[in-house]
């Protein structure tokens, strides 16, 4: 309706906000919520690890992880757009394409009172945890019921009338995931918060919000990490290999794991830019740098970046490029003091620039791998100390609550 009285510039950038478009930064925004509430998670399991150390409670401290999982799977999704055909696929649609949906309608139901029965059991003694938790897994759980809405409406128009999804529609399912992955962020940070306020240690840092510690050893950190590293390139090379190419105006799933990968380097130097005074403006360069490049990849326009490599002003911008990847290098070499991690920097900027230079259709894949070096070399910055030993790690996020 509006697009009459709008330049041509003004309907591309709005079409980037619109909720229920693919590849564009509404739909990466909506992932790397997701992401992030994954992240809230495995810090419930570690904060939860560390003070339930009895065998009959420790073992229910794994439920974190499963809520870890399905944000993950869920961020995986929003990029993917697998849940809209999900119901046809051959797993679910074997007993016919009704009972395909019914089926995953059924898992999802599953997924919820997990959810639901979790939060009540572990959650309950942090009041203030729990009833956003639930506000957000009874919106998260109302989707099923308004794609239902959607498609009803889709099939009660006649054949020759074009259907449009109406906005209210839109805003209530779009609204609901993106509000309800902020409840149970907050819900997750509030019940770390207070869980780890019990491990609170001389030497945790003091903030005037909510402090979360926890306690890591620097080389099982970097040990995990790099297996689970090696489980998404393992991910990435099932997609690429049995995914087949995108349909049109859906998500493209390879580029979840290049964009997933960027925006955990992007925290990542946010915390070091935060514990780190001296070098503060360049590890929040360096996550400047990091968040344009998970939505490069996120919304599927560094290709569009690889063309303008070869138009009249290409060599202008590979040269700024390489000059910003050179300084953010040097810095973080500089910063770093161990062996592993410098030569992790140093790995990242030469197979970043390669990939650049050598503008190819792996660009994406390349990408991933370049910047697991960064993540491997960030969380070793992050681990190391003068001893190596094990140390506490106070995260402050800019949370501000009444104690």
């Amino acid at each position: 309706m509006l697009e009459k009285y709008m330049t041509e510039n003004a309907v591309r950038v709005f079409a980037l906000l619109n909720l229920g478009g693919e590849n564009i930064i509404a739909s990466w925004y909506s992932s790397m919520i997701l992401l992030i509430a994954s992240g809230a998670a495995i810090l419930c399991f570690s904060t939860d690890n560390n003070y339930y150390t009895e065998a009959r409670t420790r073992l229910l401290n794994f439920g974190w992880l499963g809520f870890s999982l399905i944000f993950a799977l869920l961020s995986f999704d929003e990029a993917g757009s697998f849940h809209e055909n999900i119901g046809d696929s051959a797993v679910f649609s074997m007993f016919g394409h009704e009972a395909g949906w019914i089926l995953f309608i059924i898992l999802i139901g599953l997924v919820a009172v997990y959810m639901a029965g979790f939060v009540l059991i572990r959650v309950r003694s942090v009041p203030a945890a729990l009833a956003p938790a639930l506000v957000g897994i009874l919106l998260f759980a109302s989707n099923p019921i308004q794609e239902e809405i959607e498609i009803n409406a889709m099939q009660a128009i006649s054949a020759d009338e074009i259907w449009q999804r109406p906005t209210w529609l839109l805003v209530a399912e779009e609204g609901s995931e993106i509000f309800g992955s902020w409840c149970l962020i907050l819900s997750m940070l509030v019940y770390a918060a207070k869980g780890s306020s019990r491990l609170t240690r001389s030497d945790a840092l003091s903030t005037p919000g909510i402090s979360l510690n926890f306690v890591l050893s620097g080389r099982p950190a970097i040990v995990a990490i790099g297996l689970g590293l090696c489980l998404l390139g393992g991910l990435l090379t099932a997609v690429l290999l049995f995914a087949g190419p995108p349909e049109e105006n859906a998500g493209i799933p390879e580029n979840w794991f290049t964009s997933a990968l960027a925006f955990v380097a992007a925290g990542l130097s946010l915390y070091l830019a935060t514990r780190n005074k001296r070098y503060k403006w360049g590890y929040l360069s360096l996550c400047i740098f990091c968040l344009g490049l998970s939505v490069m990849y996120g919304t599927n326009i560094y290709h569009t970046f690889i063309s303008l490599l070869s138009i009249r002003f290409g060599t202008a911008i590979m040269t700024i490029t390489f000059v910003v990847l050179c300084a953010l290098t040097v810095f973080v070499w500089k910063a770093a003091h161990h062996p592993f991690t410098r030569a992790g920097i140093t790995g990242w900027a030469l197979l970043f620039a390669l990939t650049i230079w050598f503008s190819n259709p792996y660009t994406a894949e390349w990408g991933f791998i370049s910047l697991s070096l960064l993540v491997l070399s960030l969380a070793g910055a992050i681990t190391q100390t003068k001893s190596g030993e094990e140390i506490e790690t106070p995260i402050a996020p800019k949370i501000y609550a009444a104690a």
